[in-house]
């Protein structure tokens, strides 16, 4: 074990080594005092109950997410937001060559499939989805 003494070196900024530490292992007395009571984990066993309603808790979930998995497999459900696109699209067309009476009919029809969409999203999940924003 080597011991530097004092600072980190003398004027000429050489390292300085006490000899008598170079080498030989000192006993240091410390101020350990084991302790009285042990540091074992207590456990919480589930009961049997308890881990069957857990499991329950759990198909449930994830027959929930298979049916949201099974609706947007749903090929009507896929293109609706393709068609949404197009339908954007068309109404700003309309509103260019001064036709806002399509225009307005146009996005009538594509809020009435978002809202169709967005019911049907939601009721395969557990918590309500946020609304959606047109820019």
């Amino acid at each position: 074990m080597l011991r530097f003494s004092g600072k980190r070196g003398n004027a000429s900024g050489c390292l300085i080594r006490k000899k008598w530490d170079v080498g030989t292992t000192r006993s240091r007395k410390t101020n350990f005092e084991p302790k009285m009571h042990s540091t074992k984990r207590k456990y919480h066993r589930r009961s049997d109950e308890e881990r069957i309603a857990d499991l329950e808790q759990r198909i449930t979930e994830l027959k929930a997410k298979q049916a949201l998995r099974d609706k947007k497999e749903d090929p009507v459900l896929r293109e609706i937001p393709k068609v949404q696109k197009h339908l954007r699209k068309f109404a700003q067309l309309a509103m260019d060559n001064n036709r806002p009476d399509i225009s307005n009919s146009t996005w009538a029809f594509s809020t009435g499939l978002d809202r169709i969409l967005r019911s049907e999203i939601s009721a395969q999940q557990t918590r309500p989805t946020p609304p959606i924003i047109d820019i």
